[in-house]
């Protein structure tokens, strides 16, 4: 089971993956993990900000450092898709790292099937304008888009819901079910930790991680796992902690 490394945030957080985009690749492939979730909202990554040579740049990187290419997160806020003031530049950004995903995975190494995943959070009811040309952007370009705000796929199963750990414990509930319920739909499996005050690393809050792997390797053992760090107080403990207790199965 592929089990990979989400580096999203990490740009605004001081540590030893500073360095430009190539920082937290390097730093990510040295902590032992050799898939990779970019972080397309960070310096460097931006879509808008990179040209060909740049694109074969990152890529180059990838295979550097020996790291499979699982797919992107834009953690663009919700809201963002459904302002006026905001819509535009929101569905251009989602439209620009669908193209980078579809170029870096015909430039490195892609994870799982080869298709890679752009991970986001729509809003509840987002325009039917964006879903149709998001839908269209992703079916061209042989790209999966996974909405963490969907219970169920969208546009003809190119946009899937997204399922996170962490996000169902601190809603009160329990993986198990809720997966078993989406996982025929799922691209990725996001398996993150958390307990009452917040997201936790991995092995330290309430998740069973042997009964989610037991269930990732029924249901859906072909999709990459993914851990991110967000919401981590020291996110390099985390992802040595989320490799040592995934290793551990």
């Amino acid at each position: 089971m592929l089990f990979a490394l989400s580096i999203a945030g990490l740009h605004n957080t001081p540590g030893p993956w500073r360095g430009g985009p190539r920082g937290p690749i390097e730093w990510a492939a040295s902590a032992g993990y050799r898939a990779i979730v970019l972080d397309a909202a960070a310096p460097g990554v931006r879509a808008r900000e990179l040209g060909r040579s740049a694109r074969r740049d990152l890529a180059s990187t990838l295979r550097r450092n020996g790291l499979d290419l699982v797919g992107l997160d834009l953690w663009i806020p919700p809201e963002h898709f459904a302002s006026s003031a905001t819509e535009d530049r929101a569905a251009s950004a989602l439209l620009d790292a669908i193209g980078l995903a579809a170029d870096l995975a015909a430039l490195a190494p892609a994870a799982g099937t080869g298709r890679v995943v752009v991970s986001i959070s729509l809003p509840d009811d987002p325009p039917a304008v964006l879903i149709d040309a998001a839908a269209a952007a992703a079916d061209a370009a042989g790209v999966l888009v996974e909405d963490y705000q969907a219970d169920a796929p969208a546009a003809g199963g190119v946009i899937r819901p997204g399922f996170d750990t962490a996000r169902c414990i601190m809603g009160g509930g329990k993986p198990g079910k809720p997966f078993a319920k989406i996982a025929a739909d799922l691209a990725t499996l996001r398996l993150n930790d958390a307990d009452d005050t917040g997201r936790r690393p991995l092995g330290d809050g309430r998740l069973d991680v042997d009964m989610m792997r037991a269930l990732h390797a029924t249901l859906t053992p072909t999709i990459p796992v993914v851990t991110d760090l967000r919401g981590l107080h020291d996110p390099a403990s985390g992802a040595d902690a989320a490799l040592r207790v995934w290793d551990a199965g």
